[in-house]
């Protein structure tokens, strides 16, 4: 929900560049068949609808049927990848959502999504049920490893930040991978585990940095993030001196994570 709404509300931040007015409500609503019928994964029933609006300069017509496809952007260079409304669009399906957009030229626009309601049986037990059980020992494990996280995705990068601080784990935070190899050359101690998302800003990517580390330390532990496997579409593109790094998947959960950081940093014992 987090990345929703933080790709959401900063595209409408950025459509409203002399200022306005951005409203996030949320209702209840039933969707009958004739409601699902072009979307035969999404069932009838009940479903919380929240609505996004703002008051800005609205989207082309002839855009508009292109705006979820990954890497599309109308911004300026350097000011977005094209993966956030994709991700946006991504998140509600794989929860049995809907998304629709409304928007008119000068007066602004709508993103509505459907998620299906959780009953009251379904709310208690999730209310009352105990931590998943791969986190219940997670944050007693300490480790002495330092961390370079490159991350551009301010949601992302939280997630990451608030992990790295539960385990009390060193880290330093960059936002591409230009900042990334400097940081690598500046610091007063080496890193000895990186992060990164694989598609990012200033002419970098994710995978050319790992390579770039490699090639200085064979037996850097690395992490790449991809939300998308277009941005692996050679099949050799994982081959990295001293071996393939290990790859996560966007969108991912907070266990998913703390699984993969403990096996690569246990495997990789700090000298």
């Amino acid at each position: 929900m987090e990345q929703i709404l933080v790709n959401l509300v900063v595209n409408a931040r950025d459509s409203m560049p002399g200022g306005g007015r951005i409203a996030i409500t949320a209702e209840a609503c039933i969707l009958g068949q004739s409601d699902v019928a072009t979307t035969p994964e999404v069932h009838p029933g009940p479903f919380v609808l929240m609505k996004i609006a703002d008051t800005g300069t609205g989207i082309p017509p002839e855009i508009l049927p292109r705006i979820f496809e990954p890497f599309f952007t109308t911004k300026e260079a350097g000011k977005g990848t094209g993966l956030g409304l994709s991700t946006v669009y991504t998140l509600v399906k794989q929860h049995g959502g809907l998304i629709k957009v409304q928007s008119t030229l000068g007066k602004g626009t709508t993103f509505s999504i459907y998620l299906p309601a959780a009953d009251a049986e379904l709310h208690k037990i999730i209310s009352n049920s105990a931590p998943p059980s791969e986190l219940k020992h997670v944050w007693q494990t300490k480790f002495t490893q330092r961390f370079l996280v490159v991350e551009d995705d301010a949601a992302v990068q939280r997630m990451l930040v608030n992990l790295l601080n539960r385990y009390k784990i060193s880290h330093v935070v960059v936002s591409d991978g230009v900042a990334a190899l400097k940081a690598w050359e500046t610091a007063e101690r080496p890193f000895d585990v990186v992060i990164s998302d694989i598609v990012m800003p200033n002419g970098l990517s994710g995978l050319q940095l790992a390579r770039v580390l490699r090639e200085k330390k064979p037996t850097l532990p690395i992490i790449l993030i991809t939300g998308f496997s277009d941005a692996l579409s050679n099949p050799n593109a994982l081959d990295l001196p001293g071996g393939r790094p290990t790859l996560i998947n966007k969108p991912f959960n907070l266990a998913q994570l703390c699984t993969v950081i403990e096996k690569l940093v246990m495997a990789h014992p700090t000298p």
